[in-house]
């Protein structure tokens, strides 16, 4: 589980927690998981400035504006 945010005008995966076969493995997996799916939202939005967000049914509305 985890929540998107808005971090240095960018928007960020927080990773809360990791369950694998009902086992708890946050502490070993949580920051590769978070790099590579930040990694891929910066993909998504390159040369943007996040300002905030909105998650609902199924999609999530970024506002933002281009840098320059």
């Amino acid at each position: 589980t985890g929540n998107f945010a808005v971090e240095n005008e960018s928007l960020v995966v927080k990773i809360s927690s990791i369950l694998f076969n009902g086992r708890d493995v946050t502490e070993e997996h949580r920051a590769e998981l978070e790099s590579n799916v930040n990694s891929s939202l910066y993909r998504l939005l390159p040369q943007r400035y996040v300002q905030s967000f909105e998650m609902g049914e199924g999609r999530v509305v970024v506002r933002s504006k281009m840098r320059p």
